[in-house]
Order: C-alpha cells, then structure tokens, then sequence
C-alpha cells in the first residue's frame, strides 16, 4: 500500500488533534501596540479557514486513499477455471459501486468469465498467477 502523501498526513493530524495549521509566527511589520491584536487575529483567522479549505479539499481524496477492496473469491469465485466466475465477479463490481467506489481484485487463479458491465469508479485489479 502506498504511503499517505504529506498533506493527507496533516489532514488526518488535524482531525485527530483538532488543531489548525497554523504558519509559524511571522514579526508583525508596522504593527503598533493598538492595532497588533487585530493583526493576529486576522492571520488565526486566515489559517482557521486555510484549514477548512485543505479539509474540504482533502476528504474526498482521504476516502478514496482508504477505498475498500473487493475480493471476487468473497463474493463465490473459485479460481478454477471450470467454475463460471462471471456472476461473482459481477457481484463484486455491483458491491463496489454501491459502495462509491474501490478496488475489484481479482487474485491469482484462472476465472471462466463472460460479459461484465463496469461501473464508474471501480478499479478491477488483475492479480498474476
């Protein structure tokens, strides 16, 4: 499995933690001691909403990162290959879309098969063997 890219790392951090990405401190250039308040509060706010944007841009590709894999042999293939494998291989691929989407795997084996109706957001992976 491939490792989590950095900003979904910080992504899962967040809502763990609850915390906001907030950038280091910066000096306050021309900030005098009436209007520094202000200025810092607009920089917590400006990163609150950095870290609503980068929550709302990341779940989506969270969820599919973590989308669900579908072994056909779940749902009744044999790997033999007198066995009729289209129906299980159909019944998993329903399974996936139903579930928006994920991984059919189908492992090493030979599966008699016919016409399969794919459906989107369904990736079918063909294991060697």
């Amino acid at each position: 499995m491939k490792s989590l890219s950095p900003a979904i790392a910080l992504f899962q951090r967040i809502c763990r933690t609850g915390e906001a990405a907030v950038p280091p401190p910066r000096p306050l250039t021309g900030a005098t001691p009436r209007n520094a308040a202000g200025l810092k509060e607009r920089r917590w706010r400006s990163a609150r909403r950095g870290s609503l944007v980068l929550a709302l841009w990341l779940g989506p590709q969270l969820a599919l990162s973590a989308a669900s894999v579908f072994n056909v042999r779940d749902y009744g293939a044999t790997g033999d290959k007198s066995d009729d494998a289209r129906p299980a291989i159909q019944r998993a691929i329903e399974a996936c879309a139903a579930a928006k989407g994920g991984t059919v795997l189908l492992p090493a084996g030979q599966y008699t098969s016919g016409t399969l109706h794919l459906r989107s957001h369904v990736r079918l992976e063909i294991a060697a063997g």
